[in-house]
């Protein structure tokens, strides 16, 4: 988050870390009503609307980025790799990260016609490639190791 900050991706007051609630769809029995990202990059319009609480409601604009970091277990793995990705696609977020520790990857999805479409599965020192941020030069390895 601070390497988006750094490099002027974005600012501070529209990056939130374990705190902004996402209002999402009940697609399936089960499903969360909300959910709490890793990481999301506000809109600068979603300030004034967030000022009592941080929540995205589903009648305003969806934020610029959501990242999970996908926690260790086959259900965790399930929920953030398809769960969250139908809601969120559904929502209509136009980019979602998938930062897998385990793997050592980051795959970033991209909102096309609706749907996701995998932009890339970033390894290592590969360069991360995000829509949402053109001019980013972030590797895999960075954000992997960003809390280390």
């Amino acid at each position: 988050m601070f390497m988006l900050v750094s490099r002027r991706e974005t600012t501070l007051r529209l990056t939130a870390i374990h705190s902004c609630e996402v209002e999402v769809p009940v697609l399936q029995p089960g499903d969360a009503k909300t959910r709490f990202p890793d990481l999301v990059i506000l809109r600068p319009e979603h300030l004034p609307l967030t000022q009592k609480r941080l929540t995205i409601t589903r009648e305003m604009p969806p934020p610029l980025l959501i990242a999970e970091v996908v926690s260790p277990g086959d259900a965790n793995r399930m929920r953030d790799y398809e769960r969250k990705r139908d809601q969120y696609q559904a929502l209509g977020m136009l980019e979602y990260w998938l930062i897998d520790p385990p793997q050592h990857t980051v795959t970033v999805l991209e909102l096309q016609n609706g749907a996701y479409t995998e932009v890339g599965t970033f390894r290592e020192g590969d360069a991360i490639v995000a829509a949402s941020f053109p001019e980013l030069t972030l590797t895999a390895a960075q954000v992997l190791n960003a809390g280390q």
